[in-house]
């Protein structure tokens, strides 16, 4: 088992070349067909925006948006090609709130996207909700490259987050690929006494075994939150066992650009330092 199709979206910004090495390390590693979404993100033109050298800028502005674009594709073919990868590319003019769809439909096509966390104070296209939507609504895994970028390629020292729910289920079978590959896994189930019923009479056993059938080297922990939320002592965790990746269900809703996302998840993504990989 292994991804066999690997989608990395480009967005024009400085930052995109990290989460472009880290899909490059990724298509490499299992062998797969690389292909990058570079946007041309058309500016939003108000309803007064009815001067002529108003408009002319604004036709300035799409013009360099696309010219952008098309350069950072060029950057990837050639990384790509220099890394001895099949690989395509495309750039995509749309709107803001056209990203979401666009990116969804190229994902239908795809085992794993690949994006980027948003920067608070530099969120790019789409706005700062933009990987939470993406997350909830892309329709395949998502790894979430942190915008201050990896340490080192994700896969080798893996946390899955384990709450029994089928969200975190989903999150393990796609993540197989990677946690088969993996030197070292870790289950951790955070306050398991408070939630018997779902996990059973021994919390984390089942995945745990589930997982040593796909030959997994997996141990399995129980994690007291303390004084920490379970998104927060999640992220400890994950930098006390030096974790290069955490794997995990996505919880929320996004309906009608009304976003509602689950508190770990909220917690995870607004403040990862590591890779992630999120699935709903």
């Amino acid at each position: 088992m292994s991804y066999r199709t690997i989608l990395v979206l480009l967005d024009g910004r400085r930052e995109s070349g990290r989460r472009l090495e880290t899909a490059i390390e990724m298509a490499c590693r299992h062998e797969a067909h690389l292909k990058a979404i570079s946007l041309a993100v058309s500016p939003s033109i108000p309803s007064y925006a009815n001067h002529p050298i108003l408009l002319e800028a604004l036709v300035a502005q799409q013009k360099q948006t696309h010219s952008d674009a098309g350069a950072m594709l060029n950057d990837f073919s050639t990384k790509a090609k220099t890394a001895g990868l099949s690989h395509e590319g495309v750039v995509v003019d749309c709107r803001d709130v056209e990203i979401t769809d666009v990116v969804g439909l190229h994902s239908r096509y795809a085992d794993l996207l690949v994006i980027e966390q948003q920067d608070p104070d530099n969120p790019g296209p789409g706005g700062a909700a933009m990987t939470q939507h993406l997350v909830l609504e892309a329709g395949l895994p998502v790894l979430v490259i942190p915008y201050i970028g990896a340490s080192r390629t994700p896969g080798s020292r893996v946390m899955v987050a384990w709450d029994a729910g089928r969200e975190a289920a989903r999150a393990v079978r796609d993540a197989l690929p990677i946690l088969v590959a993996a030197d070292h896994v870790d289950v951790v189930v955070i306050d398991p006494a408070k939630h018997t019923r779902e996990h059973g009479e021994e919390p984390g056993a089942d995945i745990a075994l589930f997982l040593a059938r796909h030959d997994c080297k997996v141990e399995t922990q129980h994690l007291p939150a303390g004084s920490l939320d379970a998104g927060e002592a999640l992220l400890s965790h994950l930098a006390d066992r030096d974790s290069d990746l955490l794997v995990m269900g996505a919880y929320g809703h996004a309906r009608l650009r009304q976003l509602v996302l689950g508190g770990v998840t909220q917690t995870i993504l607004g403040e990862m330092t590591a890779p992630v990989m999120m699935s709903r």
